[in-house]
């Protein structure tokens, strides 16, 4: 079950392998897990192991699904981490993150230190959980510092340590309250402490929800605009997606291949796909060692980045590049934010174009 939700998101496949070989390490030596159940546990997770390797050993390409990834080359990966190594940083990220865990769970570690004597400790069968969880936590932010320049690193942390502390705490609460529901002893105030623990770890998820459609709703695109996009999409095509300064600020914006412009194409026409045609214009952001390594990192990766490298491109303007790369590959759209223009070389063969009233975005349809 545990190694099923590294197929459902492959971040926590760094953390959940690892930390699951750990467990069985502990439970063969303490001798307190069977042998046969342990051995068993260990094929799967050479199988799950093996598939995935094989997997990406087969579908290793630069293509635009996996542009911007070093998935595909993990030692390349863990060598560009190496060089760019700060014991201070990965000092501080591990500091950090226990700190962080400590302070927004308070609640739940006071409870569970208060009642840690209603547990046999020396029992590891029935502790194998727990203990998957604190090894989970600590591999993860261990993998973190080892990856921490990568742009998207935390996510290996994020993505399994705070859904492991919610399911766990709260399968502690209720047990705990399951054991005393009955008791005559348990005071009205106490049951409804823990009733309000459990609201907070459903309301902490709800609210990032919350928050998050939120922020969604103040950047829509009026209907009339995306109707007309629809009727105007060609099926297996690209367009070209164009930012201007503003959709540009910010590293995580500077990462092209994940954030084009036209995120609503795919529930349009999944056979439609958009590719940015501004990376030239990105700028390298220097005000650190570590930004100015990802800055060139996520711009060098971006398609139309490495279109423009290429020696046949050497002596051409940028907007003419632009417009030999729409023509070669057969792009007759193109997605311009509210502030980008559209160079004069590629505006001669603008056919039409579409604005959207709520955002300022524009969809251009060329004649090329």
């Amino acid at each position: 079950c545990i190694l099923s939700l590294t197929v459902a998101n492959i971040i926590t496949f760094p953390t959940i392998l690892p930390s699951l070989f750990l467990v069985l390490v502990i439970g063969y030596f303490a001798k307190s897990l069977n042998k046969e159940i342990i051995y068993k546990c260990f094929f799967y997770l050479v199988v799950c192991a093996l598939s995935f390797i094989l997997f990406y050993a087969l579908f290793k390409r630069q293509s635009s699904g996996f542009a911007g990834t070093d998935i595909n080359s993990p030692l390349k990966l863990l060598n560009d981490n190496i060089r760019q190594n700060s014991l201070i940083t990965q000092r501080n990220i591990v500091l950090a993150s226990i700190l962080g865990i400590l302070i927004i769970y308070i609640p739940f570690f006071i409870i569970v230190f208060k009642d840690i004597r209603s547990y046999d400790l020396r029992n590891y069968k029935s502790n194998t959980p727990k203990l998957f969880v604190v090894i989970g936590i600590l591999v993860s932010i261990l993998i973190w510092c080892a990856l921490y320049t990568e742009l998207n690193s935390r996510q290996i942390h994020q993505n399994l340590s705070i859904p492991l502390l919610n399911i766990a705490f709260s399968v502690f609460i209720l047990n705990l309250l399951n054991r005393k529901f009955f008791s005559k002893s348990m005071n009205v105030s106490i049951w409804n402490f823990y009733l309000l623990l459990i609201m907070v770890l459903i309301f902490q998820n709800l609210f990032r929800t919350i928050h998050y459609a939120f922020n969604k709703k103040n950047d829509t695109h009026s209907i009339d605009y995306l109707s007309k996009i629809r009727k105007e999409l060609i099926p297996n095509t690209l367009i070209a997606s164009l930012k201007g300064a503003e959709s540009s600020n910010g590293i995580d914006n500077k990462y092209d291949y994940g954030y084009t412009l036209g995120d609503y194409l795919f529930l349009m026409d999944e056979s439609v796909s958009p590719v940015n045609v501004g990376d030239l214009n990105l700028l390298i952001d220097s005000t650190s060692i570590l930004n100015m390594y990802r800055s060139k990192k996520v711009i060098s990766v971006g398609i139309f980045y490495r279109y423009s490298q290429l020696a046949e491109n050497s002596k051409l303007a940028k907007d003419e590049i632009m417009l030999k790369f729409l023509k070669k590959y057969n792009i007759k759209q193109m997605i311009i934010s509210k502030n980008a223009s559209i160079p004069d070389t590629v505006s001669y063969y603008v056919k039409s174009i579409i604005t959207d009233r709520i955002s300022g975005e524009k969809f251009a349809i060329l004649n090329l």
